[in-house]
């Protein structure tokens, strides 16, 4: 109310888009998803708002559409700016044939040559051994073993649908794991363990 009040003896003649406003937040955080189960939400977030007020004029909209206009010209323009110079490279020819030689090498470029990248085996071979790596690290970070700061590079150079597919692979792993830990019997994970040391002895002395 005091905000109200100061807004409107001060700046008695300006439009405001969004009036002051009062809101309440209430956050839970959860432990990360596989401490519990995956059996609820990590995050769950509830803001509750008394009043809103959105005010904007016709001039106002315009000049938002306009920035949100040029703003996606300068992101165009920074992607193909370094093809520019095919259109200065030899002004005696046709302003029209200059511009379809940029049109041209701009897509070839920026479409078709990653696209067709993708296929090389060099390409393939560094994808698969970036997965079997993530795969490895999201393994044993269920088992409570964490590399955080290697995971998280890989998750930016892997897709979505991949990322989600390797998880998934990854927990039905583990969930078989922890059912066929169960079902052993003392003597059984003695055994295990045992040979688990000798082989790394084992490999210790190879090395």
């Amino acid at each position: 109310n005091d905000l109200k009040s100061i807004k409107q003896s001060k700046y008695p003649k300006m439009n405001f888009i969004i009036q002051p406003l009062n809101c309440q937040a209430k956050l839970k955080i959860a432990k990360t998803a596989q401490e519990q189960d995956f059996t609820e939400a990590v995050l769950i977030t509830n803001i509750d708002f008394e009043d809103i007020y959105l005010n904007i004029n016709r001039n106002q909209y315009s000049d938002l559409l306009d920035v949100l206009e040029f703003q996606d010209y300068l992101n165009m323009k920074s992607k193909y700016i370094q093809y520019y110079t095919i259109l200065n490279d030899n002004p005696y020819e046709r302003i029209s044939l200059r511009r379809w030689k940029f049109a041209y090498t701009a897509i070839l470029n920026e479409h078709v040559r990653p696209r067709l990248a993708t296929f090389k085996w060099e390409v393939i071979k560094e994808n698969l051994n970036r997965y079997k790596e993530y795969h490895e690290i999201y393994f044993q970070q269920l088992n409570h073993n964490k590399n955080d700061k290697r995971a998280q590079e890989l998750e930016k150079q892997i897709d979505l649908f991949n990322l989600i597919y390797i998880r998934r692979i990854a927990q039905i792993q583990y969930a078989k794991k922890k059912i066929e830990e169960k079902d052993l019997s003392w003597w059984d994970k003695l055994v295990n363990w045992w040979n688990s040391n000798e082989n790394q002895d084992n490999t210790g002395c190879i090395n």
